[in-house]
């Protein structure tokens, strides 16, 4: 077992993670043995119900550690079991002992990411009422923004948290029979889209290449808006600009590249509460990472 130095000084740490991504922490004070600090979650079940329950031993350890510093061995009770807490109570000490670390490993902050997206889109409108439904099709277009990445410091950078800001084009028209006659009916109109994603990137050995899954909400803004899909209603009718949904993917990063399939599914454009316009729309990305 390898261990990762977060500090060396009179007391030194060091992590080890293992096989279930669970994040064990270790101490050595001058050259004596190194002792895992002992942190304990489990499940008991009480009046029926089930309760989470905590062994905090390693506070007690640190206050062992840190007792020729009582101001320091006091703040070990407020210690979290993290790598940045356990660093910072023995950088304390070491302050407190004048004897400032040897090393200490960088800490782990929250990593911002900037890409460059564009891909095609395949969007399917259908417009249904109480009396009749339309099917207007599939439009494969273009989709291109940029999308802002904040990985979580834990896990192997497998948690993430996406801000998209997308243009999307939607054109769809067909020919409609209204019962005095055909007509044509459509839709063409530039979004701006506001996309919210939770991402987990699968932990893999490598890190150059790595899965990846994402679920989140949608929010568009048209832009442009032209026509009217809905039959039965005045062509100059005007349509709701804004549009909600859910969606989700997945695919894979490769160095600064990834490649990803998407489903998005919102709630079109219908001003009515009576006329439902679902759309459905998969999506084929290309990413660049700048940094």
């Amino acid at each position: 077992v390898f261990l990762l130095v977060l500090t060396r000084s009179d007391i030194s740490a060091y992590s080890y993670r293992d096989r279930s991504e669970r994040e064990h922490f270790f101490v050595r004070k001058d050259t004596g043995s190194i002792t895992e600090l002992l942190y304990q979650k489990y499940y008991v079940d009480i009046k029926g119900q089930r309760m989470l329950r905590t062994i905090e031993e390693y506070k007690n350890q640190l206050a062992a550690y840190t007792a020729d510093c009582p101001a320091v061995a006091k703040e070990a009770s407020k210690t979290m079991y993290g790598q940045n807490s356990i660093t910072k109570l023995i950088e304390s000490y070491a302050a407190c002992r004048n004897a400032p670390a040897e090393y200490t490993t960088q800490k782990r902050r929250v990593k911002g990411e900037i890409s460059l997206v564009g891909g095609v889109a395949a969007t399917h409108l259908s417009v249904y009422s109480n009396s009749s439904s339309i099917d207007y099709g599939r439009y494969i277009g273009p989709v291109a923004g940029v999308a802002f990445n904040f990985v979580y410091p834990r896990g192997r950078d497998a948690w993430s948290f996406c801000t998209e800001i997308f243009w999307k084009n939607s054109v769809h028209s067909r020919d409609v029979n209204t019962g005095a006659g055909v007509t044509r009916r459509g839709f063409d109109a530039d979004y701006a889209r506001l996309n919210l994603i939770a991402r987990y990137t699968l932990p893999t050995q490598s890190q150059q290449v790595r899965l990846f899954v994402n679920v989140g909400f949608s929010s568009s803004f048209a832009l442009q808006l032209q026509g009217n899909p809905i039959s039965g209603t005045p062509q100059s009718e005007e349509m709701r600009r804004y549009e909600q949904g859910y969606l989700m993917g997945g695919g894979v990063r490769a160095s600064k590249f990834a490649v990803e399939v998407r489903y998005e599914r919102s709630n079109g454009m219908s001003p009515f509460p009576s006329i439902a316009t679902p759309v459905r729309t998969w999506q084929l990305l290309l990413g660049y990472r700048f940094n």
